[in-house]
């Protein structure tokens, strides 16, 4: 496996994973959220992403952690493994609060220069509904994912070790 995408809501453990399973398979790490946001958590413009993600995905081997559904389709066309985390909303929320606390004005591992870890009750309330505005997500996957590739779901620590040992 070369390609693999990282998707699901924030706090479900993408980046976490993503750090172990690039120092076991040796693939390069790309954190989404480090690629997309400009600094002060600004949106680039549509055509801007879509020219960066397609040079990212062109790429012959990567690890994908992040989100960013709107240029999913392309990633997951080209993708050998994609892993969905489907965690609880209770689980999510207690670890984007925590991540809030333990970094609040601080730039983290993962996210772009100049965006600072902050409470932003819009993006709390977005955790909160994530998994019920995406309940087409695997669906969704399915439809793009090559034949030749594979989808797995993670809902807990004993399905990422288990992920893990098969690098």
């Amino acid at each position: 496996m070369k390609r693999m995408a990282l998707l699901g809501g924030p706090g479900s453990g993408k980046s976490t994973f993503a750090i172990r399973l690039a120092r076991v398979s040796n693939l390069p790490l790309v954190h989404i959220d480090e690629e997309f946001w400009l600094p002060g958590w600004t949106e680039p413009s549509k055509q801007e992403w879509t020219r960066k993600h397609s040079a990212l995905i062109a790429q012959d081997s990567w690890i994908l952690d992040g989100g960013m559904l709107r240029t999913g389709e392309d990633r997951i066309a080209r993708c050998d493994l994609v892993v969905l985390f489907d965690v609880p909303t209770h689980i999510c929320l207690y670890r984007v609060i925590k991540r809030i606390v333990r970094n609040y004005g601080k730039e983290r591992e993962g996210v772009a220069t100049g965006c600072p870890e902050k409470l932003d009750l819009n993006f709390l309330n977005y955790v909160y509904h994530y998994r019920a505005n995406h309940t087409d997500l695997r669906p969704f996957i399915l439809k793009h994912l090559p034949s030749n590739s594979e989808l797995v779901i993670v809902r807990n620590n004993a399905d990422i070790e288990s992920l893990l040992n098969r690098f």
